[in-house]
């Protein structure tokens, strides 16, 4: 698709972001207002949202415009300020939405639960014997829809840069947006948020381009089956597991079967490891990429400092249809076991493999290699005695692949 056409500038410093679906109890932060409050009439119920413009953009030229939608019991003032991609837009000229979800609640024994802002993402929750559908009445697809298409009057939007992107819940209603409005959207970036229960069933009036982010220990919205944990009724299935959902749209988009496979650089001391998985359209040209977080939990990484990974900058670049570089590492070779131990170490390593390592590289925090031996054997020590402290990856190459761990030196 033709974008438009932007560079890229300095990442954000952004804050960690703590989302929790159907948490009953939500600490309440106020932050200053930024961008203009306003209110949107759909369905006769005032919708509110905010619209940031920034000082860059030029009516002269057709820029993007990016819907950002909050989780669940959150608020539009939280998500934008905390969402990391207001320097991208004063970069780029790009407009911003962000629109808040209406309250919702449940009848469950006899009592009103009141769950707090939630987006009819297209849920069926099954607790206590009943099936459960909150705001099911609410028309969001029609509400967004309706003032994406306000936001084109206002303002010169290129047709090829309208962007969603969510977290949680709002990731949630992102997928149902590919999903039925794919004829309005050029690309959807959904974090710890996967395709509902509801209408994983569906089939998309047409080709969108996706990126999915998903932690493997997500506790709220679980990795491997998207179940949620509500006390006290216990655990229930949301929607399509984090890799379900990549498959829907790699088969839905007809992209290639085998995705080319990067390793972000894993450097901080974060205790999680990013892999990315591209899936090139091949018919329909349309792309899918997904973000695997090892160890991720149900939060939004967008601290340069702190993480190896900035969710707003990873996403603002597959908008832009940037191919990953800068903080990614180089394609990853088949997948390979190996042990590695002791961890942390003092001064032995020990390394092994069931197929035979050709060679072992150790970097420091800085990417500068610091070891290194060729040993042709299944089994390596090397010593560590020497290194400082801190954290260093060793990279091991085998016969049948490579694989990366981080090592802790005390």
């Amino acid at each position: 698709m033709n974008r438009v056409n932007t560079r890229k500038l300095l990442k954000f410093d952004g804050k960690r972001l703590l989302f929790a679906i159907f948490a009953l109890v939500v600490s309440a932060t106020s932050f200053a207002q930024i961008g203009t409050a306003k209110e949107f009439m759909w369905d006769n119920v005032k919708r509110d949202y905010i619209e940031y413009v920034p000082q860059s953009y030029n009516a002269e030229q057709p820029t993007a415009v990016v819907f950002m939608l909050h989780g669940l019991r959150d608020s539009m003032e939280y998500k934008l300020e905390l969402s990391g991609l207001l320097p991208y837009a004063d970069q780029y000229g790009w407009i911003l939405v962000v629109p808040e979800a209406l309250k919702a609640s449940i009848a469950l024994m006899g009592q009103e639960i009141e769950i707090g802002t939630m987006w009819n993402a297209g849920m069926n929750i099954s607790v206590a014997g009943l099936t459960l559908s909150p705001n099911s009445t609410v028309d969001d697809c029609g509400f967004l829809t309706a003032l994406l298409d306000s936001v084109k009057t206002n303002y010169n939007i290129h047709p090829d840069s309208v962007f969603f992107s969510g977290v949680s819940m709002g990731g949630f209603m992102c997928q149902r947006m590919a999903i039925e409005h794919a004829d309005k959207i050029s690309a959807v970036a959904s974090v710890s948020g996967t395709i509902a229960n509801g209408i994983s069933s569906q089939t998309p009036i047409a080709n969108v381009d996706i990126m999915h982010i998903h932690g493997t220990g997500d506790s709220v919205v679980t990795y491997s089956g998207a179940d949620f944990s509500f006390a006290p009724f216990g655990s229930f299935n949301i929607g399509l597991s984090a890799e379900a959902t990549v498959d829907y749209w790699v088969n839905f988009n007809q992209c290639a079967e085998t995705p080319i496979n990067y390793m972000y650089h894993n450097v901080k001391d974060d205790g999680m490891i990013f892999e990315r998985y591209d899936y090139a359209g091949t018919a329909t040209n349309s792309r899918v990429a997904f973000v695997k977080v090892v160890n991720g939990q149900h939060d939004w990484y967008a601290n340069d400092e702190m993480y190896d990974i900035n969710y707003a900058d990873e996403i603002q670049k597959f908008f832009r249809g940037e191919r990953p570089s800068g903080n990614v590492g180089i394609q990853a070779e088949p997948a390979v076991s190996c042990a590695v131990y002791p961890n942390p170490a003092s001064s032995v390593l020990n390394i092994m493999s069931e197929q035979t390592i050709d060679r072992v590289e150790v970097y420091n925090i800085c990417g500068t290699l610091v070891g290194e031996t060729m040993p042709n054997a299944n089994t390596v020590v090397m010593s560590v005695a020497g290194y400082n402290s801190g954290v260093y990856l060793v990279r091991i190459h085998t016969q049948g692949g490579v694989a990366t761990k981080k090592l802790m030196v005390k």
